[in-house]
């Protein structure tokens, strides 16, 4: 079976799952797969919207409920005073609003971001809301810059074929994730 037609097999329920459990790489080849017209667009950002808001809701609804069984509750104890969570803590606590935003951005710290939420205060209802907003903007910022990419590769080298075209994309992917690494890691150095 040739990628083009797996692609069109899954189409976008592919998207929502592939979102669901990892959702930059997938919502950004989905994109790319727009620019090569197997998918549409708004499709992608949609689909991808999608099954990031259903992760992240039960991200935090395991949370919020698997915190009030003592292994939780104990494990929760145990986390170390360093590392991110004490920083994402203090953010919930200031902004919450803005928190449940942000936590879908944040990459390498969503499963985190979740789960504080979830043991936090918040009413689900208001977590659901603000965190549709953020899924939506995610999926459509993301699908695009997939899309951008697929346009620029077609531009530089011109038609190739899909999996030489994906290659491409994943190198200019991973390119793009060392350089959020290196800006957040140069951020944290004094």
């Amino acid at each position: 079976m040739s990628l083009d037609t797996l692609v069109t097999t899954l189409g976008l329920p592919g998207v929502v799952l592939g979102a669901a459990l990892e959702g930059e790489i997938v919502t950004f080849f989905g994109g790319v797969l727009a620019h090569r017209g197997l998918l549409p667009l708004e499709g992608v950002a949609l689909a991808a919207a999608l099954g990031a808001a259903l992760s992240d809701n039960l991200l935090f609804l395991a949370s919020r409920f698997g915190t009030r069984r003592p292994f939780f509750a104990r494990l929760l104890a145990r986390m170390p005073a360093g590392g991110p969570a004490p920083r994402m803590r203090a953010a919930l606590e200031r902004h919450p609003d803005r928190f449940t935003f942000a936590a879908r951005f944040v990459y390498g710290g969503r499963m985190v971001g979740q789960g504080l939420l979830g043991a936090s205060s918040i009413p689900w209802g208001r977590y659901a809301l603000v965190n549709a907003a953020a899924s939506l903007l995610w999926g459509h910022l993301v699908a695009w810059a997939g899309y951008l990419v697929g346009a620029s590769i077609g531009r530089v080298f011109g038609h190739l074929a899909l999996p030489h075209h994906l290659l491409v994309a994943l190198a200019v992917f991973a390119a793009l994730a060392l350089a959020v690494l290196a800006l957040r890691h140069l951020r944290r150095t004094p």
